[in-house]
């Protein structure tokens, strides 16, 4: 069996044309290296990639930089890209040649030959370094590519540190980093644009916005990169709603909700985001109740977890979960899509009475106008108008 084609998207680190210097996350990522573990987690088109590039440019750091994806689960895939790797990103041919080529007769004490890898490929790499492994959240399962990585970390020099990028939180084999403070994390909440660097991102893209479309921007965005950078596609203007979006720049968003993220799911979980996106925050019991789904509290959960554009709140009550604004936008037309129209008429009927249950009045109004229900709109109204109003 021959060996695969290098692909030169694996084994290069990913070209960066323009980025707002991020200096109060650099500082993050300086402890990192003193770490000697840097976790950035975040969900997709939230600016890992470009942080972590920028960052590296700026500091002039010496770096090997690897992108896992799925195929990596076999550690001898792994493992040939990883010495491409080292050629591409500059540490040379010499050092790929020096290493041992991993065989089946490994399979039976991966650790071992992944320590002596690591331990003869640090002292190869320039001083100091930082190996980036980006896409880690593609490491699957009970994958003995978690046992690989857990090596490399074993073997890490002191003159040397890893930077893992990632939609999910660090793996479980690394609790130990974490408890012990080897690790610093930056969370989607560190990634997050402020209104500042909203601003300063659009300056850099050319567009110059009032501050008053630059809150409006910020509030549709949530400090989310890539929904900023799309949205900044349409005619400038001082209040921005959704529905004034033009077709093409919406077209644009939903189709990356779509490759990124609802494509990416089963039937089962699919179903389940469709129904849950006509309320616009909910609890488990809630979602539970719409949806009939037992299992909601742990998909919720996981979905959080791996920032799929759905976050958790503490409630007075129960904690309650919430979808990205852009992202539900695009559950909800969906849904109207794929839905026949009583079918959908039908789904906002019974998303009504658990928002009342759950006194989120306005929106179960909200939802009785869009189905032209006059007269339960009245009675909502009149049943609990003091606490509408306050």
């Amino acid at each position: 069996m021959g060996e695969p084609t290098v692909s030169l998207a694996k084994t290069t680190r990913p070209s960066l044309e323009s980025s707002v210097p991020r200096e109060r996350l650099f500082t993050h990522l300086d402890s990192g290296l003193e770490g000697p573990i840097t976790w950035v987690q975040g969900p997709p088109g939230s600016g890992k990639t470009t942080l972590v590039s920028s960052f590296l440019d700026h500091r002039e750091i010496n770096h090997l930089w690897y992108q896992i994806d799925p195929d990596d689960n076999d550690v001898a895939t792994f493992f040939y890209y990883l010495r491409s790797a080292l050629v591409k990103d500059g540490a040379g041919y010499d050092l790929a040649q020096q290493l041992a080529r991993f065989s089946s007769e490994n399979l039976h004490d991966v650790g071992q030959f992944a320590r002596s890898f690591f331990r003869h490929m640090y002292q190869g790499l320039a001083k100091p370094f930082v190996f980036v492994l980006d896409s880690y959240q593609d490491v699957q399962g009970p994958s003995r590519l978690n046992d690989v990585i857990h090596a490399a970390i074993s073997e890490l020099p002191h003159w040397g540190a890893m930077l893992f990028m990632s939609r999910s939180d660090p793996a479980s084999q690394m609790a130990r980093l974490r408890a012990n403070r080897q690790m610093e994390l930056i969370t989607w909440d560190d990634l997050r644009l402020s209104k500042i660097e909203t601003e300063q991102l659009a300056t850099l893209h050319g567009r110059t916005f009032s501050h008053e479309a630059i809150e409006s921007l910020y509030a549709l965005t949530e400090g989310w990169a890539a929904g900023l950078v799309l949205l900044m596609q349409m005619p400038t203007r001082d209040r921005i709603q959704l529905d004034e979006f033009g077709t093409m720049t919406m077209d644009v968003i939903f189709d990356y909700f779509a490759e990124e993220a609802f494509n990416t799911f089963p039937a089962t979980t699919q179903e389940f985001l469709l129904k849950a996106a006509c309320m616009p925050k909910m609890t488990v019991q809630m979602a539970e109740d719409l949806t009939g789904l037992k299992d909601a509290a742990d998909l919720l959960a996981e979905l959080t977890r791996k920032n799929y554009f759905v976050s958790e709140r503490t409630g007075e009550v129960a904690n309650e979960y919430q979808f990205h604004p852009l992202f539900r936008e695009f559950l909800m037309k969906l849904a109207q899509d794929r839905y026949s129209e009583g079918h959908y008429q039908d789904l906002q009927r019974a998303v009504a009475p658990i928002l009342l249950a759950n006194d989120q009045f306005e929106s179960a109004v909200e939802g009785f106008l869009d189905l032209s229900d006059w007269d339960r709109v009245a009675e909502i109204i009149a049943s609990h108008a003091s606490s509408m109003l306050v």
